[in-house]
């Protein structure tokens, strides 16, 4: 299992590093550009090379392009950072599937996103995609049983293509990630005031706050 931070903002992702164990980040262009509309003023190659140092483990990078040519050109740019760690997010499309097809055979490590039904997720498995990337939040937001579509999908990898992990993204709320979690996903990634509240329950507060009471006293009791 893995918890990834969906942010290309650096302070929040340098921030959500410390507390939780992350096994890295993932962005895509909407992410870069909502980091540079707070006021951070950095290319998408600064951006990468950034959370190469402050976060730990793979970093997800989603290229653009109209041609599988333009793809695979931007994604081998992301991935000469660090091959080791960054990971291409290809469009699940047909310029997408040339390019897989082509990694595939040279054994470069990449995932799909934008992964909607289980044939996509066939599809994505059978191309080598080391991960698939389905959207809770956007499938729920269109009246689709999310949970259902997904742990379809989770079934199906685990059955016939183990090697294929499913990666949930556009996880919106602390239910949004329980749902997730509970039907199967393999991982999981959220935006970092969604992560932070993974940790809250006012039950936990409470009963904090009451040892501390109690250690008070009982330290007070003892006290000679």
């Amino acid at each position: 299992m893995g918890l990834y931070v969906d942010s290309a903002f650096l302070a929040d992702v340098e921030r959500v590093s410390r507390t939780l164990r992350l096994a890295g980040a993932t962005t895509n262009p909407s992410i870069l550009l909502a980091a540079a509309r707070r006021g951070q003023r950095l290319t998408d190659k600064e951006v990468l090379q950034r959370l190469l140092e402050v976060c730990p483990g793979n970093i997800f990078m989603q290229p653009v392009g109209e041609t599988a040519d333009a793809l695979r050109r931007m994604a081998e740019g992301y991935i000469a950072a660090a091959p080791e760690r960054v990971v291409p997010k290809l469009p699940l499309t047909p310029a997408g599937m040339k390019v897989a097809c082509a990694w595939q055979q040279a054994g470069v490590r990449f995932s799909f996103t934008c992964v909607f039904t289980v044939t996509q997720a066939y599809c994505a498995a059978m191309a080598g995609a080391r991960f698939v990337i389905p959207y809770f939040g956007r499938l729920r937001r269109t009246g689709q049983d999310a949970c259902e579509r997904i742990e379809s999908i989770v079934q199906l990898l685990n059955a016939q293509a183990p090697g294929t992990r499913v990666l949930a993204a556009s996880i919106k709320t602390p239910m949004d990630a329980a749902e997730a979690l509970m039907i199967g996903a393999h991982d999981l990634t959220a935006p970092p005031e969604v992560l932070e509240a993974l940790l809250a329950d006012p039950l936990t507060d409470a009963a904090v706050a009451q040892f501390q009471q109690d250690w008070l006293a009982f330290t007070h009791n003892t006290s000679h």
